[in-house]
């Protein structure tokens, strides 16, 4: 195993990290170079960029975990680099499901935690070798783990095979907007371009701010945003890894969803509605319109990502494939820290 930091570990992103990426089949969106490069570019001089780099005996780079150093806490803080904002945290490379290579890189995240730093491993998939190794600690008691669930739905979604009264609750909300659409410009909409999507982002950000203002969203719930923070990832990573799904009403919108999407998997990142219009659940129509678009444009797989409170029994409407996500905290002493406001819960709140 091999540490790279500063310059070193930007290098190595911008570069050899690519070819890791497309040698790796089941990374997703959330590794991709174009989306960790945007989030390694828009780090404030606080935060320092590691690659935590597996090699084989040749020198030659087989799996990388890239993680932020963050000093704006009380004490050092690691974090993979866009967590916990990605719902899904992968090692990237041909050999990070090695069972060797993840107890290596395992190994290098408490060898950090021993140095003085907490390490927040987020959304780590359950069923990887990294996952795992994780959850291997965890039986020691060393650590504090927590699991989330993930919705998968496979496209195009199978109406026929969801429960009668799931599709009657179905062709009641799309007949609302059937009539809403009588006297109303109903118009759903994909962005295509960088300059779309940018323009998208404000509207997005406001009403995703909107929607939880006055209370706190669930642990775990979609990354609060400024505008700011994300017109400048979005413009670094472009519309060739991302795009925004509206759904207006007489132009104005009442619902909106950030993807990424690779490899024919499309993955929801920020999905927000306007609480105003809650009564025609404008969210689920958004989601509708999404799945038959994605399906008609040659999409396998709508990722709907980390499920919490409140959103279960909406997704398994959609007859969803279901895995699980591995998080934990490893304190700097190895030991378990059973606090209420634990560090784990820090992590989904307001990370910039």
């Amino acid at each position: 195993m091999q540490t790279l930091d500063g310059a070193t570990a930007l290098a190595f992103l911008a570069g050899p990290y690519a070819e890791l990426y497309r040698a790796d089949a089941v990374a997703t969106a959330y590794q991709n170079p174009l989306w960790l490069n945007a989030w390694a570019d828009t780090l404030p001089p606080q935060m320092q960029l590691l690659c935590l780099t597996a090699q084989c005996s040749d020198g030659t780079p087989v799996a990388v975990l890239p993680v932020v150093r963050d000093t704006t806490r009380h004490s050092p803080t690691v974090y993979p680099l866009s967590a916990p904002a990605s719902d899904y945290v992968r090692a990237t490379g041909p050999q990070a499901d090695n069972p060797v290579v993840a107890e290596a890189i395992t190994r290098s995240l408490s060898h950090l935690a021993r140095g003085g730093a907490e390490v927040v491993i987020s959304d780590v998939p359950a069923t990887s070798e990294l996952g795992q190794a994780l959850s291997r600690i965890a039986e020691h008691g060393e650590v504090q783990l927590r699991l989330f669930k993930c919705a998968v739905l496979q496209l195009p979604v199978d109406v026929s095979a969801m429960s009668s009264a799931t599709r009657r609750d179905h062709r009641r909300r799309q007949r609302r907007w059937n009539d809403l659409s009588q006297d109303h410009l109903v118009v759903y909409s994909r962005t295509s371009t960088t300059a779309e999507m940018r323009a998208a982002a404000p509207v997005l950000a406001q009403m995703h701010h909107k929607r939880w203002a006055g209370h706190p969203a669930p642990t775990g719930a979609a990354h609060p945003v400024t505008a700011d923070g994300l017109d400048a990832l979005l413009s670094r990573c472009g519309a060739e890894n991302a795009f925004i799904a509206t759904l207006a009403v007489d132009r104005a919108v009442v619902a909106a969803q950030l993807c990424l999407h690779d490899r024919g998997i499309c993955y929801s990142f920020l999905p927000a509605m306007d609480p105003e219009f809650r009564d025609l659940a404008p969210g689920h129509a958004l989601l509708r319109h999404l799945i038959r678009d994605l399906a008609e444009h040659g999409f396998r797989a709508l990722d709907l990502g980390r499920t919490v409170e409140g959103q279960h029994s909406y997704k398994a409407q959609y007859q969803p494939h279901w895995t699980s996500t591995v998080s934990i905290v490893i304190q700097p002493s190895g030991r378990y820290d059973p606090g209420p406001a634990s560090l784990l819960d820090l992590a989904y709140e307001g990370r910039p």
